[in-house]
């Protein structure tokens, strides 16, 4: 046997050993953790594959409140590119579709949870849509411990303090049904927190409502039924609400009149001639609205008192008649307040009124000062305010009537105002001045028996400025005067301000229709949607 040579021998054996490790495989198992940031919006579906260089992001910003609109759908899917930024809000590249809008805010109060350090490799995938939803807003129920059920749906009803539980009752609910008399009496609420009478069901009243000294409260038939006028009047002989004593911060809304022969809303001797005012809030009355209710073939609204050289009595402050529907009356004048301060007149609707009625009538009729504003007048007798003036203190307040139109009159010229030397007592009342500015308005007394244009103007001691107004088809029973601005000037009143006035003979000219009175010019005239 041939011997193998100790070199030989010694190569051999690194071949072999050189052969055999090329032959095995050695595998290494990264195992992969499923990590999870609790609160996080986003959910990663896939695996994040790490393709370049690691980034460290120290920290991770929130945004503290998120405020939703109902439900929101994320439809596409999200893609995050290139890096993640510290940033405060994250980019969205594609569409988001909103579905309703709601009005609460929701906020996220929860923290971010950091668990360890985030790394990040050049590209994050999310894969799968992120749908946020957020529930529909639901008023809280009213607690038994603040409201309370009253009536049994007919018979006469009384609400007073001795409902109310020492002032922890500030809701009276009354019971839908048909009532005799509803009266309210000796009810004090606070102004920032009144006291609510409203219905539960509708609530029909065949005589009327009393109400005697109350003070902070909301008279309303916007509760449950099957209407938003759920307190309803009808077929009265005589008055539907009269109003007793004191009455500071009453608000009547939400009701329904029809077919009422007298006043249909009025006050009486203790809040009117009979309540001499004193300079004092105690013997006035303050904060008084009548809002979005319905008068269908019904009286007059009547509060007041007068004022002159021999007194002052039944004296408003901070009155509000708006949102409310006036027709088929036969009235004279829908609303009247005969020593007033601050009315605030807006947003009402008149049709269909004193279609026999001669009466020199204002369908609004207010002795004192305040704005007239954003009504809609049609088909009615009578200026559409009588506004007859004057200022409480020493310095002239400014009276104003605007964005109101007024179209088809039988009889007398859009707006008038008046001054009275009555009206002005030394030491407690002076002048106004008056503003008359973008008013739509056309087609004043088709009777052709008086003026029929847009202001009829008594001589007043302030003065006027008069600007921005639209008239068409407007009338002057004196040939030798046609109409020029609009104005029946009867009276030497000082006119500072007379420009951008347009008057139209035919109405096609000045507006687009009779329904939504839109101007053709822009900046002249109403701009109003009612």
């Amino acid at each position: 046997m041939k011997k193998i040579s100790l070199q030989k021998f010694a190569f051999l054996l690194l071949f072999f050993t050189i052969i055999a490790a090329a032959s095995c495989k050695k595998v290494f198992v990264q195992p992969v953790t499923d990590t999870t940031i609790k609160d996080s919006v986003v959910i990663t579906y896939d695996t994040v594959r790490v393709t370049d260089t690691l980034t460290i992001i120290d920290t991770v910003k929130y945004i503290d409140s998120a405020i939703y609109r109902d439900t929101v759908i994320y439809n596409d899917t999200v893609k995050i590119v290139e890096i993640i930024r510290k940033i405060d809000t994250v980019t969205y590249t594609d569409t988001i579709w909103t579905e309703k809008i709601i009005y609460d805010t929701v906020k996220v109060v929860d923290t971010l949870k950091v668990i360890d350090s985030i790394r990040v490799y050049d590209t994050i995938k999310v894969y799968d849509t992120i749908r946020v939803s957020i529930p529909s807003p639901v008023d809280p129920p009213v607690s038994s411990e603040n409201s309370i059920l009253v009536g049994n749906g007919s018979g006469s009803l009384t609400i007073n303090s001795n409902v109310l539980d020492n002032g922890s009752i500030r809701t009276v609910r009354i019971k839908g049904g048909t009532y005799s008399t509803i009266t309210l009496e000796d009810l004090n609420g606070a102004q920032e927190n009144p006291i609510v009478i409203i219905n539960e069901g509708t609530v029909y009243i065949k005589e009327i409502l009393t109400t005697r000294n109350i003070n902070n409260v909301q008279i309303s038939g916007a509760g449950a039924g099957d209407s938003e006028h759920g307190i309803i009047f009808e077929n009265l002989s005589y008055r539907a609400i009269s109003l007793s004593g004191k009455m500071n911060g009453v608000t009547i809304r939400n009701i329904r009149f029809r077919n009422v022969a007298d006043f249909v809303i009025s006050g009486d001797g203790s809040n009117g001639s009979s309540l001499r005012y004193d300079g004092t809030s105690n013997t006035r009355t303050e904060r008084f609205k009548i809002l979005n209710c319905i008068f269908d073939n019904t009286g007059s609204i009547m509060f007041g008192g007068s004022l002159s050289r021999n007194g002052d009595t039944g004296f408003f402050k901070d009155v509000e008649i708006a949102y409310n529907s006036f027709t088929n009356s036969e009235a004279g004048g829908v609303c009247s307040f005969t020593n007033v301060e601050d009315y605030n007149i807006h947003h009402n609707s008149v049709n269909n009124v004193n279609q026999q009625n001669n009466n020199h009538n204002g369908i609004f009729y207010m002795q004192g000062s305040g704005n007239f504003h954003s009504n809609k007048l049609t088909n009615y007798q009578g200026n559409a305010i009588r506004a007859w003036v004057f200022s409480r203190g020493s310095e002239p307040v400014t009276i104003e009537i605007y964005n109101n139109i007024c179209y088809n009159t039988r009889k007398y010229g859009g707006f008038e105002i008046q001054e009275f030397s009555d009206y002005i007592v030394a030491g407690k009342t002076t002048h106004a001045n008056a503003k008359v500015y973008n008013n739509t308005v056309g087609k004043m007394n088709t009777t052709h028996d008086w003026q029929g244009q847009l202001l009829d103007l008594y001589n007043i001691s302030g003065t006027l400025s008069y600007y921005n107004n639209l008239g068409f088809d407007l009338y002057s029973d004196d040939s030798y005067h046609p109409v020029t601005n609009m104005i029946n000037n009867m009276g030497g009143t000082k006119i500072i301000l007379d420009s951008n006035n347009l008057y139209f003979s035919n109405q096609t000219d000045a507006i687009s229709n009779t329904s939504s009175f839109t101007t053709k010019h822009t900046g002249i005239g109403a701009a109003l949607n009612l």
